[in-house]
């Protein structure tokens, strides 16, 4: 999770701040039932109660990953009452937690190095790891009020909007990005800046698990491509068919592809259905190219690809090639490497693209 806005190490945490955001402290506070998805083997869910101004809260989710280390670590903050308010508004309102916590996270970061002044964001002194005035600002963004007008459309639009702040924008092509550390595992760069959905961690690639590997492999540029491309046609289908995204972790190799057959009658084989995936994608990009994009438009903020690196923590010295890990995924889909399109010969060869063919 990030620390800081993505410019902190471990050490700038207490142990408590860190242990009071875990769901076992906060299941003791505010746990009223669990809740999960039906027949769930996991069960990752639960209801939470907790007192918020003059209104008892009966029915809140409890925060996921997301939510707690965009309201948390990233801010300095271990304070769970205030993430638990922060969860709830954005769920009552309508907001992504992501985007949310890390507007918050951007306005912080500028209000402690002064490119902000108390005045400027309604009278809140947005020091970091102040719960109460994170609760306010995201409060203020809710109800579009205040600072919040600004605020309501994320941090790259309003850095836009005020014509300041802009160093310390963590996005990819305007889209905060979410509570994994692509400096840790490397592939996220390039599905965070080239999927035609920028800056979102579900979405298909090396993942997650990427960062696992050890130093030499994952931070080794020059077999990456296939692995790439394999994982976005699964990521695809998982997303189109359905599936939880935890589904690709606790199913047997091919249940998918076997679940998906009965029930909708198909009778993919497994070369049909990564072509299904990649035919996803495809169509995807599509809507982009006719936007008029091309690579070139598809940005990531320097400081998650560690560019300066930073100089303290466990991803102390890492700067990623971003932009090779982009080459050979584009090379192994068979795509023009440096346009970001595809051929008239791959749409054709992968079938039910034809009209997408006709008109590029």
């Amino acid at each position: 999770a990030s620390i800081k806005n993505w410019a902190g190490a471990p050490q700038e945490l207490t142990e408590e701040q860190i242990l009071f955001l875990t769901s076992g402290e906060m299941d003791k506070l505010y746990k009223k039932k669990k809740f999960a998805c039906n027949a769930c083997p996991v069960g990752c869910g639960a209801i939470y109660q907790f007192k918020f101004g003059d209104k008892q809260v009966e029915d809140s989710s409890r925060p996921e990953y997301e939510t707690l280390g965009s309201f948390g670590s990233m801010l300095l903050n271990g304070d769970s009452l205030s993430v638990n308010k922060c969860n709830y508004l954005c769920n009552e309102y309508g907001y992504d937690t992501i985007s949310m916590g890390a507007t918050v996270a951007w306005v912080m970061e500028n209000y402690n190095k002064g490119v902000f002044t108390k005045e400027e964001l309604s009278g809140i002194d947005l020091s970091w790891g102040n719960p109460e005035a994170i609760v306010q600002l995201t409060e203020l963004i809710c109800k579009n009020e205040g600072i919040g007008r600004i605020l309501n459309k994320g941090s790259q639009a309003a850095a836009e909007a005020l014509n300041k702040g802009h160093e310390a924008l963590v996005t990819a092509s305007g889209i905060e990005i979410p509570q994994h550390d692509s400096r840790y595992g490397p592939g996220l760069a390039r599905t965070y800046q080239y999927d035609p959905t920028p800056g979102r961690h579900v979405k298909g690639g090396l993942g997650i698990s990427h960062g696992s590997q050890p130093p030499e492999l994952k931070y080794n540029y020059t077999d990456t491509g296939e692995k790439d491309v394999a994982g976005v046609a699964t990521q695809e289908m998982i997303n189109a068919a359905g599936y939880c995204s935890f589904a690709e972790f606790g199913l047997p190799p091919q249940s998918m592809l076997k679940y998906l057959n009965a029930i909708t009658g198909f009778d993919y084989s497994e070369e049909e259905y990564n072509k299904a995936g990649l035919r996803s994608f495809a169509i995807r990009y599509a809507f982009n190219i006719r936007e008029g994009f091309r690579r070139k438009d598809y940005k990531i903020s320097d400081r998650i690809v560690g560019k300066p690196p930073l100089k303290d923590g466990p991803l102390a010295g890492v700067t990623l090639d971003n932009e090779k890990l982009a080459d050979n995924f584009f090379e192994a889909l068979g795509w023009d490497v440096a346009e970001g399109l595809p051929t008239k010969e791959w749409l054709l060869k992968t079938g039910g693209l034809e009209q997408v063919a006709a008109a590029m």
